[in-house]
């Protein structure tokens, strides 16, 4: 079976499909992943076939867009856009339509090519990126069974009637529509769901699950980081995506790191160095900031992590039982730190309250009370309850055209 694997260009949307696709290369399928070429590098690394498409996505060009001027805010409670009856406040209204502008703008830097390539390259399923909403224009247009892959809280399913007339977006509807096909962001023929159930928003559609992999490309081990520390150690991880969208009115990492300098832990920060090379040069003495280094290398030394709520963060974290303190900078971060909180996990620092004092508060609570290590240890068994790829990749063997 030809199977093309479809991803916006942004590693950290990219590499939770990893094992997916390792899987049905390992059962004998052809795989190739189609994304905008600044991916290139990393689906090459990945062992994976690299198909071009489009252009890349101008981070500071959608940060300008009017309707997306209030992206950043975070959302209160994500049940609120789940209600069957009622009206969506407007202050919730704006954030969820926002959500989908922004990955309409990424998905029409890609649709052209990729409904080109699907016609050439002619797959037998097609396994999309729950936010790369080119890839469903390309499969309809093609008529290609295809799989949305849910890689963290799915934001984007279609909810009941009177929920989703509140939620019709003008720009992905035209983007379906120039293609001759109906709107949907997130109708495919089957769902897979990389979420634990705990972790999950409520859902009107029916899925299979999958186990969480970790996966964020190779590194070499540091020397160190086998070596129990003195004190508990607690990774502190920016993110990819909040990189590219970070606020300026939450805490900066120096400022929480100078908050942190006398709490008695061991800090370590991956990727940071080159981001901030004066604090490389001359750390303070509980600190170690690194070049990259995957995080699933790092968290099992590691008594609670420090991030700003991206999926794959919060997954990986999750998958290896670490508590967490999460401080979300963009929609979607927010609604991934209100289900941490929610299940016990973790704590959700909120945007407006997101300084370093309330970040070294949180961290000391986390630190020292033993029911978020329990949240956390009870996400990693329900985690190793769900299925693995390679037996998502035999049920959806038994539907083969």
């Amino acid at each position: 079976m030809r199977v093309l694997f479809v991803s916006w260009g942004w590693s950290t949307h990219f590499q939770p499909m990893v094992p997916l696709a390792w899987a049905f290369r390992a059962a004998g399928h052809e795989v190739a992943v189609a994304s905008q070429p600044a991916l290139s590098e990393t689906v090459v690394s990945a062992g994976l076939t690299m198909l071009p498409v489009g252009h890349e996505v101008d981070i500071a060009t959608l940060r300008s867009d009017p309707t997306l001027s209030r992206v950043h805010d975070t959302l209160r409670d994500p049940a609120v856009c789940y209600q069957s009856q009622g009206t969506v406040p407007e202050t919730e209204r704006f954030k969820w339509l926002a959500m989908q502008t922004h990955f309409t703008l990424v998905a029409e830097a890609m649709v052209d090519d990729l409904v080109a390539l699907t016609g050439r390259w002619e797959p037998e399923l097609l396994v999309w990126e729950q936010t790369t909403l080119a890839a469903p224009v390309a499969a309809r247009v093609h008529e290609v069974p295809d799989v949305r892959l849910v890689i963290s809280p799915d934001v984007l399913e279609e909810r009941s009637p009177e929920i989703e007339r509140q939620l019709v977006c003008p720009k992905l509807t035209a983007l379906f529509e120039r293609f001759g096909v109906t709107a949907t962001r997130g109708g495919a023929r089957w769902t897979v769901d990389l979420c634990p159930p705990t972790l999950r928003l409520p859902t009107r559609s029916s899925r299979s699950s999958m186990r969480y992999t970790p996966y964020a490309g190779g590194a070499t081990e540091p020397d160190w980081i086998r070596t129990p520390a003195d004190t508990p150690r607690v990774c502190l991880s920016g993110g990819l995506t909040t990189s590219g969208f970070a606020a300026q009115d939450t805490a900066q990492l120096p400022e929480v790191l100078d908050c942190l300098r006398d709490l008695d832990v061991e800090v370590v920060v991956p990727g940071a160095a080159r981001t901030f090379p004066r604090l490389a040069k001359n750390p303070p003495p509980n600190v170690r900031v690194l070049d990259y280094v995957p995080l699933s290398m790092i968290l099992p030394t590691c008594a609670a992590v420090v991030h700003h709520g991206g999926g794959g963060t919060m997954l990986t974290a999750a998958s290896l039982g670490v508590p967490q303190v999460v401080l979300p900078q963009i929609v979607d971060q927010g609604i991934n730190a209100h289900q941490i909180s929610r299940c016990g996990a973790g704590l959700h620092v909120p945007r407006e309250r997101a300084g370093p004092a309330a970040v070294r508060e949180a961290l000391t609570e986390v630190l020292s009370d033993p029911s978020f290590s329990t949240a956390a240890s009870d996400l990693v068994r329900e985690i190793h309850r769900q299925p693995t790829a390679a037996t998502v990749v035999r049920e959806l063997e038994r539907f083969e055209p």
